[in-house]
């Protein structure tokens, strides 16, 4: 069962109150277990604002299935920055790590949250801006295989330049997206030996688009959240190879 989550704009009070009302919590829960439960959930609120970085995914080239097309005197990129139910590459060692899979639905709060900007950039630089969902120039959605984008991107020679007539040669080979998700939203699937991060997990994504480099990056934070995860759950742990090299790198 989903517990309710801290909205930005809300104050302590104002979700101590909806989460106590909250249906699924009430049939679940008594009065004081509510409580407790909802008061440590606005507690993570404020660790979250301290610790948290955004984490970059990618795919590669194939699966992101980039098109450009013109209407009329708009430019369109079209574009998968994720995929469901596949399970990715290593995550921070090229021969030993974590994996992924995303499901269906992981996306779907960040998605409703419209009230901080979306971007879809070129190599997540903030220099080079492809479309933005309050401007009207970012369609972004979770449809049956991924989290596909639209981009109403400027025709400018830069862009023609850099991004589009790479993609058109086939030379640029992935797609990424940065986002927000707490490990609580992760769950480790033993059969597939990959963390799959569950539906509605997904806080905030801050921007997606194509990359010139499909490998993993920004890992050191899942990397030691895996770590901390196989600590309170010995039985869900990888192999003891795997957990000697995690707790060279990341432990403690």
């Amino acid at each position: 069962m989903p517990i309710p989550k801290p909205e930005t704009d809300e104050t302590e009070k104002d979700f101590i109150v909806r989460c106590m009302s909250d249906s699924a919590m009430k049939s679940e829960y008594k009065n004081d277990q509510r409580l407790a439960i909802c008061t440590a959930q606005w507690k993570k609120k404020d660790e979250r604002a301290v610790s948290m970085k955004p984490q970059t995914r990618f795919i590669d080239f194939e699966a992101s299935e980039f098109s450009v097309e013109s209407k009329g005197d708009t430019k369109i990129l079209r574009g998968y920055a994720a995929k469901f139910d596949s399970i990715s590459g290593m995550i921070f060692e090229r021969n030993s790590g974590i994996r992924e899979v995303i499901r269906r639905g992981f996306f779907r709060n960040a998605l409703v949250l419209d009230s901080e900007p979306l971007y879809a950039l070129f190599n997540h630089d903030e220099n080079i801006i492809l479309g933005e969902r309050k401007a009207g120039t970012l369609a972004i959605s979770e449809d049956s295989r991924g989290l596909a984008f639209e981009a109403a991107y400027p025709d400018t020679g830069l862009i023609r330049d850099m991004v589009i007539a790479p993609i058109m040669r086939g030379e640029l080979r992935g797609c990424s997206f940065r986002a927000f998700w707490d490990v609580d939203a992760v769950e480790y699937d033993t059969k597939r030996d990959a963390f799959v991060l569950q539906p509605g997990g997904c806080d905030q994504i801050v921007d997606v688009g194509p990359v010139t480099f499909a490998a993993y990056g920004e890992t050191e934070v899942t990397a030691r959240n895996a770590l901390e995860r196989m600590r309170k759950h010995p039985e869900n742990r990888f192999d003891d190879e795997k957990l000697k090299i995690l707790k060279a790198k990341y432990g403690r």
